[in-house]
């Protein structure tokens, strides 16, 4: 693919240099979506007690969508751009974070080690191979809208805090269903160090923390939280693969740039645009639309997840092979950019066994 408004693909430096990330337009997002989603929280938890149920479904969607601008802040940070300083990026990814509920490492861990699985068969959802197990990959499918993905990623931070040996049992890792689901992936990029999950933890230990004080302070109903989040779960689960499905099997260009309606677009900070994210990770999501093509293949939001939601399509065509270079664009400009170096040497060292 070539990109209408760019000769070349850019690197990483050119980027950071042409496109400075946007502090204050971020710093002014948060808060914003911040105060909206504990507004509709606490309206829902007044609607519940009060049975005014109009009211109440108007604050749990409002919860639902205003809820994905923090995570897509969430995001930003994970790829380091949410802020151009790194401690203050990483503290506003905490924050954020709070709001899924998940642990800013942990998500980084996930989502960055994502963009060097894509497409890949840890992460082929859309399609299935004569071997597979239809069932289960029909199952993961329809647990994206249906609330359980958001439920199992969240999950995940309550077993990294007070079971983590769990995650490392043989028996769950290479179960089929953590193998379609790409979640023994996911588990396998994280360091096995103390230091590492001791700063997990302490995260999740934040989140909570701060969970818990927005239940005591401001008397959220345990009924109206969880129907504020199962909804936030399923429009968030709808769209986590509905930007990839039936895409080329190509790790960098393996997404769609979707179409969507202008307010939506901006509730999710150009999070649509997923196609120029994966070719460009260090691109601030404000500067996303400068680089869709006006002649590119661009399908709708909702065509292509109502085209997932008729199950995956049988393909015998192989995964697109792991890049050394694609981490290093990926992992470049993070707190994590040391982790493309261990990732090399280890996949040179399986591959010399």
């Amino acid at each position: 693919m070539v990109l209408e408004q760019e000769p070349k693909i850019l690197e990483a430096r050119e980027i950071r240099a042409r496109y400075p990330i946007p502090n204050v337009l971020n710093l002014a997002a948060f808060v914003a979506a911040a105060t909206l989603a504990i507004t509709f929280l606490t309206g829902a938890s007044i609607a519940y007690r009060s049975s005014q149920w109009g009211w109440f479904a108007f604050c749990v969607l409002g919860f639902g969508l205003i809820n994905n601008t923090n995570f897509s802040l969430l995001h930003e940070s994970v790829h380091g751009i949410l802020n151009s300083n790194r401690r203050c990026n990483e503290v506003l990814g905490i924050l954020a974070g709070s709001f899924f509920p998940t642990s800013y490492t942990l998500q980084q861990y996930f989502h960055l080690g994502h963009h060097c699985r894509n497409r890949t068969d840890a992460e082929m959802f859309d399609l299935y191979y004569p071997t597979d197990n239809l069932w289960i990959k029909r199952f993961v499918i329809y647990a994206m809208p249906a609330g359980l993905y958001w439920m199992s990623a969240a999950s995940a931070n309550v077993l990294f805090l007070f079971l983590p040996s769990l995650l490392s049992w043989g028996w769950l890792r290479e179960s089929r269903l953590m193998k379609h689901s790409g979640f023994d992936s996911m588990l396998s990029g994280i360091p096995d160090t103390k230091r590492m999950l001791r700063k997990i933890r302490s995260q999740i230990v934040v989140i909570l923390a701060i969970q818990i004080a927005t239940f005591w302070v401001l008397e959220i109903h345990p009924l109206a939280w969880l129907a504020c989040y199962w909804v936030f779960g399923m429009i968030w689960g709808s769209l986590q693969y509905t930007d990839h499905a039936f895409s080329p099997r190509d790790i960098r260009y393996g997404a769609w740039n979707l179409k969507v309606d202008p307010i939506t677009r901006w509730i999710f900070l150009n999070y649509h645009y997923h196609l120029v994210h994966h070719i460009y990770p260090s691109l601030p999501w404000v500067y996303l639309p400068k680089f869709v093509g006006s002649h590119e293949k661009r399908p709708s939001a909702w065509g292509n997840f109502c085209k997932l939601m008729c199950g995956p399509f049988l393909t015998t065509e192989p995964p697109p092979a792991t890049s050394r270079e694609m981490r290093q664009i990926v992992y470049d400009g993070t707190a994590m950019s040391s982790l493309a170096d261990v990732a090399d040497r280890t996949e040179e060292s399986l591959s010399k066994d």
